[in-house]
């Protein structure tokens, strides 16, 4: 029997991935390799060309297009099938009936504006090669109505229920994100003018970033916030390490989510992250990640990663019923606009006046602010936002404090202090209207749609200094002053009541560090100047 000849056998994709999972679980490599007929060595060709297969599933969109591909072959045209795929999607989130015709037109206009050499005909046989790529088995889609619609939502409530008592899943493996649009310099007019600065023709400061925050239902598991700036390098950023920020941060033209983005941040960010709470809780790593049926996600088949997958919302439901809709994000902003009215109040005593003070505010700063916001979010503030959809979540020593009214009253107290004219009123309107026109996405056209597939949006914007008004590039700190200053600050926390013990050896640490830092710059001159006299 040994000299029968093995029939050949060839898996999808969609199986490949499938077999490297069942390795990570500890199953037998010759006992899979018995089972699925194939031989031992192309298993472990498949496990070396691991992250070959895994980068290419990324860019395949569809679950279906996974269950038929068996090769890594991409398309001859690549950035034209990008291209018409976003399209696609973008116009399928909308709602807009798309037929054969009208998707192979759009294919000839986009091979157009690429100017691409060959002849391009958008024959059958190319548009159904398209479809197969992506899983397409319908290219007409119906228009749908966009308004928010309570009856769909209570239908998807059950449906959700449903999903996760079938899938036996705990709060803590359910997450939400949701995108805002933040003008983190912004300040209510009124006050502006009474700063005894002439505000006419004066350019309100509207400098804005996107912020998405995630969590789980219970609370317990916070990402960083992802965080959306047009530059990729501002001048704040220089001599910061990137990796210390504590945001996923990342870049876009117009400061947007896109589906690049967005995808990238949930295999780069969002399943690493997830694998480890869940590893930590011993729980396995499946999670559902709920999202909302924007333009700027790729489609939920897109997101998957093992048991870790997205679903969506309804369009229609949206404003009804997603977690960080009810509340969490409205809190968020008011901590920010909290923290940073009181850096304004901070400034104008050092002798600023406010747009001095406003115009000294970098993205740098806003980044930790909204961060600090973050942290400052408590576990039951989260459980409660899941209220309309998952009340079970909510428990009896959830707080009832009303955080919103507190952060308010602070504003209002602050803002008082530069202008006591200000009323509360006046302030509530500015805290709920000053995002309205504060997109965190946008309708992309062709150029735009090109642009990203060719990934030119970071490389215009590599080299801008900066996406807001700085007047002084960030000083590096030597060594000598690091250690002179934590020395300041560590006397200042000995004498403070309310420092606890890892405060004192958190500065202890980084003094240190600074010190250790001066002697071996030092000593590494004096090897320098020896040689060279």
């Amino acid at each position: 029997m040994s000299g029968v000849k093995r029939k050949h056998v060839t898996l999808s994709l969609n199986e490949k991935l499938a077999v490297l999972q069942r390795l990570d679980k500890g199953e037998s490599l010759q006992q899979i390799a018995k089972e699925l007929n194939v031989g031992v060595t192309t298993i472990k060709d498949w496990r070396k060309n691991r992250k070959d297969i895994e980068s290419y599933t990324i860019t395949i969109d569809g679950e279906n297009a996974l269950k038929h591909r068996k090769t890594l072959k991409r398309a001859k045209l690549e950035l034209l099938d990008n291209a018409l795929w976003m399209w696609f999607c973008q116009e399928r989130r909308k709602g807009t009936p798309i037929s054969g015709p009208i998707l192979k037109e759009k294919a000839i206009v986009l091979h157009k504006k690429l100017k691409a050499e060959s002849e391009f005909a958008a024959s059958e046989g190319w548009i159904d090669r398209w479809k197969n790529r992506h899983g397409v088995r319908f290219v007409s889609i119906s228009g749908e109505k966009l308004s928010a619609d309570n009856k769909a939502a209570r239908e998807f409530c059950v449906k959700f229920q449903e999903i996760f008592k079938e899938n036996e899943m705990l709060p803590c493996q359910v997450y939400n994100i949701d995108e805002t649009g933040l003008n983190f310099k912004m300040l209510p007019t009124k006050t502006l003018a009474a700063s005894n600065e002439s505000v006419t023709g004066t350019k309100l400061m509207k400098d804005r970033i996107t912020v998405a925050p995630c969590s789980n239902a219970d609370g317990t598991h916070k990402l960083p916030l992802f965080v959306i700036g047009k530059s990729k390098k501002p001048r704040a950023f220089k001599n910061l390490n990137p990796s210390s920020l504590p945001v996923y941060y990342r870049n876009q033209k117009s400061a947007w989510m896109d589906c690049n983005l967005f995808k990238s941040w949930f295999f780069d960010e969002f399943v690493p992250s997830v694998e480890k709470n869940l590893k930590e809780k011993k729980l396995p790593a499946r999670a559902i990640l709920l999202l909302d049926n924007a333009p700027s996600h790729p489609p939920e088949q897109e997101l998957v990663k093992g048991d870790i997958k997205a679903l969506f919302l309804p369009p229609n439901v949206t404003s009804l019923i997603q977690p960080m809709d009810q509340g969490a994000i409205e809190l968020l902003k008011r901590r920010y606009r909290r923290k940073y009215i009181s850096s304004i109040l901070e400034k104008s005593e050092q002798g600023f006046n406010i747009f001095e003070a406003m115009k000294s505010l970098t993205i740098k700063d806003a980044i930790y602010t909204i961060a600090a916001s973050w942290d400052e979010l408590k576990p039951d503030t989260l459980r409660k936002s899941w209220r309309k959809l998952w009340p079970e979540v909510m428990t009896e020593t959830d707080q009832t404090e009303d955080q919103q009214n507190n952060d308010s009253q602070e504003i209002v107290k602050d803002l008082q202090t530069l202008d006591p004219n200000v009323l509360a009123s006046e302030v509530e309107d500015w805290i709920t209207e000053c995002d309205k026109d504060c997109d965190s996405y946008g309708e992309l056209d062709d150029d735009q749609i090109l642009a990203a597939v060719i990934e030119t949006d970071n490389k215009e914007t590599a080299n801008e200094d900066s996406d807001c008004e700085e007047d002084e590039l960030p000083t590096r700190i030597s060594h000598t002053d690091a250690k002179n200053a934590f020395d300041i600050a560590l006397q200042y926390i000995e004498q403070n009541p309310t420092s606890t013990p890892m405060d004192i050896l958190w500065i202890k640490k980084w003094r240190d560090t600074a010190a250790k830092s001066r002697i071996s710059c030092a000593k590494q001159k004096s090897i320098t100047d020896f040689f060279t006299k």
